[in-house]
C-alpha cells in the first residue's frame, strides 16, 4: 500500500478511550522478532531524549512513560499499513503530502490521547474517584492473558511482548491502565449524569436532522456486471419489473428476497434496511426519502435493479430521541473537554519533549 493510499483510507486515532481497552493492546503487534527489535530500538532512542516528566496540562505531570504509552501504540497503529515491508524508520518518515509523516502523526496522536488522559486522570482524583479492587484485577488479568498468548506465540518473554505494544514493561503499563481506568471512570459518570433538558435535545435535533432522520426500506437487488451486455441489462430491467407485479399482487416480499436478490448483506434480514442520509446511493436515497411508507418502485443504480418498498419514515424529535438522547451528552462532555484543553488544563512541554516534534 502506498503512502497516498493509506492517507486517503483515513488513518486516524479516534478520539476516545482506546489506551485503557484491553481488547486493543495486542492489535497491531507483531511484525516478527525483528519488528519488536525495531520498535524497541526506536524507544531507547525517546527515552534518552525524555526527562521524567516532560509536560503538564494545569497541574498535572506527565511522565516519559505515560508519552511512551500513547506514542508507541500510535506507531503500532500506522506500521499495520506498512505492506511493503520497509525499514521501520523508512516507512515512518516517508512523506504523506502537505508535511505529514506516520512518525509526526504518531507524535500528534499520542500528544492529544495523552492530554485527555491527564485532565480526566486530574478530574477523577479531584471528584474523589477510586477503583475497586475487582476492577482492576479484572483489567490487569485481561490484559497479562492477551500479552501471555501472544508471547507464547513468539515464544518470547510477556515484557517483550509489553515493550513491542505499549514500549513499557508490563508492570508499568499495569499502572498506566490503572489511571486510564479511573479517568475513564470520571468520563463515564460526568457523561451519565449530566443533566441537559428537552430543549437541548430538541436544539441538538433541529441543528442535525439531516444526519438523524432516518427510513426503513426494503429492497431486492438485481445485481448488474461491468461486462452485462445491454441485452442483458435490458432483460434485468425486464425482471424487476415482473418482480414488483408479484409484489403488487400480494406475493411474499421476503420469500422474493431469498430468491432473487444478489445482495448478500441483506438477505438474511429480507432484505431490510435502516439508514440515515448520505448512506446508500443517491438514487436509491433520494426514492426512499422523497416517497411515502408503502411505496413501491423500481430505481436503477450503478449496482443495479433495486425493488424497493419504503416501510417507515423516522422523522422528526420524537421517532429520534433515543438516538439524540444517547449522543448529546457525550458531545457535550467531549466539548467541555475541548474547551479544558484550550484552557485551565492546555499543555505545556519541556524543551527537551518539544525535540522530539521535529
Amino acid at each position: 500500500m502506498s503512502a497516498k493510499e493509506v492517507k486517503s483510507s483515513k488513518v486516524s486515532n479516534k478520539k476516545g478511550n482506546k489506551g485503557s481497552d484491553p481488547e486493543n493492546i495486542v492489535r497491531y503487534t507483531i511484525y516478527g522478532i525483528s519488528g519488536v527489535v525495531a520498535i524497541c530500538l526506536l524507544l531507547a532512542v525517546v527515552f534518552m531524549i525524555i526527562p521524567n516528566t516532560v509536560a503538564t496540562a494545569g497541574s498535572e505531570k506527565i511522565t516519559k512513560d505515560e508519552f511512551v504509552f500513547f506514542h508507541t501504540q500510535a506507531i503500532n497503529s500506522y506500521l499495520q499499513y506498512n505492506t511493503d515491508k520497509l525499514p521501520v524508520d523508512e516507512f515512518l518518515d516517508q512523506s504523506l503530502g502537505e508535511g505529514l509523516t506516520f512518525r509526526n502523526m504518531a507524535v500528534a496522536a499520542a500528544t492529544q490521547q495523552v492530554h485527555e488522559y491527564a485532565i480526566q486522570y486530574d478530574l477523577a482524583k479531584k471528584k474523589g474517584l477510586s477503583l475497586t479492587q475487582d476492577e482492576i484485577n479484572s483489567t490487569v488479568t485481561s490484559i497479562r492473558s492477551l500479552l501471555e498468548e501472544t508471547a507464547n506465540e513468539y515464544g518470547v518473554s510477556i515484557n517483550t511482548i509489553s515493550k513491542a505494544n505499549f514500549g513499557l514493561p508490563f508492570r508499568k503499563v499495569v499502572k498506566l491502565y490503572e489511571k486510564a481506568m479511573l479517568g475513564d471512570k470520571y468520563a463515564n459518570e460526568t457523561v451519565t449524569n449530566m443533566q441537559l433538558s428537552d430543549e437541548d435535545y430538541n436544539a441538538y435535533y433541529e441543528e442535525n436532522k439531516e444526519s438523524i432522520d432516518r427510513v426503513t426500506a426494503r429492497h431486492i437487488l438485481l445485481g448488474i456486471a461491468e461486462t452485462d451486455s445491454e441485452i442483458k441489462i435490458k432483460g434485468l430491467e425486464d425482471k424487476a419489473n415482473d418482480i414488483l407485479q408479484k409484489i403488487k399482487d400480494g406475493a411474499d416480499f421476503e420469500a422474493l428476497v431469498k430468491e432473487h436478490s444478489t445482495d448478500t448483506n441483506s438477505v438474511e434480514k429480507g432484505g431490510k434496511m435502516t439508514f440515515t442520509r448520505n448512506q446508500m446511493v443517491k438514487e436509491f436515497e433520494t426514492f426512499v426519502f422523497d416517497n411515502e411508507p408503502g411505496t413501491l418502485g423500481v430505481v436503477r443504480t450503478d449496482y443495479g435493479f433495486h425493488i424497493i418498498e419504503v416501510m417507515e419514515h423516522l422523522f422528526g424529535y420524537e421517532a429520534n430521541a433515543d438516538i439524540v438522547k444517547s449522543r448529546l451528552p457525550s458531545i457535550k462532555y467531549n466539548k467541555e473537554l475541548s474547551e479544558l484543553k484550550e484552557g485551565e488544563y492546555a499543555i505545556t512541554f519541556r524543551n527537551s519533549f518539544g525535540d522530539i516534534f521535529d
